[in-house]
C-alpha cells in the first residue's frame, strides 16, 4: 500500500512538473510581458496601478487586492493568482498578458519576452524584506543587522538577483521601473510603461489608477481583505504588505556601520549591467514595434489553462496512465539489467529469472537456459522487448499528462519566491 501511494505521488509530481513546463512554454509563445522584481521592490503597488488602468480601459468595475490578479497575474499556473485567473476573462482576450514574477531569468520558460524590471534602493529593500519575513511570514527571528548579511534572504540574495538579470537583459526588450522614480512621478512613469507596451494612453485614466493605488487606500484595503494565500496579523503594521512605502526609510532602522557595509558590498559585487539597472537605466532601447512583435496575439491564449471542465472519470484515467507509464518506464531498464547480470554471472537473481522476465511479455521458453549461448539469446530477445516496454511507458505517461488536469483544484500557497512582493 505504501509503495502504491509513493508511486502515485511521484507520478502526480512528475506530471505536474511537465504540465507546468509545457503550458508556460505555450503561454510564452502566445505572448507575455514579464513584470520582474526582487521581493519588496514595490511590485504589489505597481501591479495594482496597471490592473486599475487596464480595468478602466475596458470599463470594468473597481478592482481589489484579489481581482487584480485577473488582470496582472503571477507567472505561474495557480488558479487564483496565476495565469488561469487571467484566462477566465474571456471577453478580455485582447488585453495584454502582463505576468509578475520574482524568479531568476534562468528559471523562466520565457526567453526573449519583454520585461518590466522593477528596482529599488538596496537599503530599503533589505529593511522591508526583514519586516516581511519576521512579521508577515514569521520565517526569521534574528536582528536586522544579521538579516542584512544573511546569504539567502539579505543583501547577497538581492545582488545575485540583479547580477543574473543584468546578464539576461541584453537579449530582451525591457524597461526599468525604479521605485524612487515611480514614487516621485507615478503618472509619468506609468505612461512610459504603457508606451513601452504599445498600449493606448489615456492620462485621465492613468491619474485615476494612481489615485486608486494610493498608499493609504491600499493599506486600508489590505487591513479589510488581507492578501490572497497568506494568513497573518493584519492589525500589526509591521506585518503589512503596505508597511510604510517610504523612500529612504532605511535610515530609521540601519546604523552607520550597516549602511557602509551595504554600500561596500554593492560596490564590490554588482556587475556593471546590474549597476545600470539599479540606477534605473535600460541596457538598450526597444521600440514599441519590437514589443508588439514579441508580445504576439494574446487572443491565441484564450483556452483556459486550468482545464476546469474536465470530468472526474477523465482525470482518473489520466492518473492511471501516468502511474502505469511511470512504473513501466522505470521497470524496463531494471528488467534488462537483471537479465544481463544473469547472463554474465550464470546465476539467477534472487526471486527472479530470465524466464520470469520473458514471461512478462508472454514468452514461455518451457525450459531453463543451460548454457551461456542460450542465456545470451534470452538477453538479446529481451532487449527489444524491454525497449518497447520503456517507450510504451513513456508514451502512456505523456498521454496521461496531456489528458489530465494537473492544476490544483483548490487554492494553495505559492512557493516562497512567489509569495513575497
Amino acid at each position: 500500500m505504501e509503495i502504491g501511494i509513493m508511486i502515485r505521488r511521484i507520478s502526480r509530481y512528475s506530471a505536474s512538473y511537465i504540465h507546468r513546463a509545457r503550458e508556460l512554454s505555450r503561454i510564452r509563445r502566445g505572448g507575455v510581458t514579464l513584470l520582474a522584481s526582487y521581493p519588496k521592490c514595490g511590485r504589489t503597488w505597481y501591479r495594482f496601478i496597471l490592473a486599475s488602468y487596464l480595468s478602466s480601459l475596458r470599463q470594468h468595475s473597481q478592482i481589489d487586492l484579489t481581482s487584480m490578479f485577473g488582470l496582472v497575474p503571477n507567472y505561474d499556473l495557480d488558479p487564483v493568482r496565476g495565469i488561469p485567473a487571467f484566462h477566465r476573462r474571456e471577453r478580455d482576450a485582447r488585453l495584454p498578458l502582463i505576468a509578475a514574477t520574482h524568479l531568476m531569468p534562468q528559471q523562466l520558460a520565457a526567453d526573449g519576452c519583454p520585461v518590466l524590471f522593477m528596482v529599488r534602493n538596496p537599503h530599503d529593500v533589505v529593511v522591508s524584506s526583514y519586516f516581511h519575513l519576521k512579521h508577515h511570514k514569521q520565517d526569521y527571528a534574528g536582528e536586522i543587522e544579521d538579516f542584512v548579511r544573511d546569504s539567502r534572504h539579505g543583501l547577497p540574495g538581492f545582488v545575485r538577483y540583479l547580477n543574473n538579470w543584468g546578464l539576461a537583459m541584453h537579449w530582451r526588450p525591457h524597461q526599468v521601473v525604479a521605485y524612487e522614480r515611480l514614487s516621485a512621478a507615478p503618472v509619468e512613469e506609468t505612461i512610459a510603461t504603457l508606451r513601452f507596451l504599445d498600449l493606448p494612453v489615456a492620462r485621465e485614466l492613468v491619474e485615476r489608477a494612481v489615485d486608486a493605488a494610493s498608499f493609504e487606500k491600499l493599506r486600508r484595503m489590505e487591513q479589510a481583505q488581507g492578501v490572497p494565500g497568506r494568513a497573518y496579523d493584519r492589525s500589526n503594521a509591521d506585518a503589512s504588505r503596505m508597511r510604510r512605502g517610504k523612500v529612504g526609510g532605511f535610515a530609521d532602522y540601519l546604523d552607520a556601520g550597516t549602511i557602509a557595509w551595504i554600500d561596500g558590498y554593492c560596490a564590490e559585487r554588482l556587475n556593471p549591467d546590474a549597476r545600470r539597472l539599479l540606477a534605473g537605466e535600460p541596457l538598450h532601447q526597444a521600440s514599441p514595434r519590437s514589443i508588439q512583435a514579441a508580445k504576439g496575439d494574446s487572443a491565441a491564449l484564450q483556452r483556459d489553462v486550468a482545464g476546469s471542465g474536465r470530468s472526474r472519470l477523465r482525470q482518473l484515467a489520466a492518473e492511471a496512465l501516468v502511474s502505469v507509464g511511470l512504473v513501466a518506464a522505470l521497470a524496463a531498464p531494471g528488467i534488462l539489467l537483471i537479465e544481463f547480470w544473469e547472463w554474465r554471472t550464470g546465476g539467477e537473481w534472487p526471486g527472479w529469472s530470465v524466464e520470469d522476465g520473458l514471461s512478462l511479455f508472454g514468452i514461455d521458453r518451457g525450459e531453463r537456459a543451460e548454457n551461456s549461448a542460450q542465456r545470451l539469446t534470452d538477453v538479446l530477445l529481451a532487449l527489444p522487448l524491454t525497449f518497447a516496454l520503456f517507450v510504451t511507458g513513456v508514451l502512456a505517461f505523456l498521454s496521461g499528462v496531456r489528458l489530465g488536469d494537473w492544476i490544483p483544484v483548490r487554492f494553495r500557497a505559492l512557493p516562497d519566491a512567489e509569495n513575497q512582493s
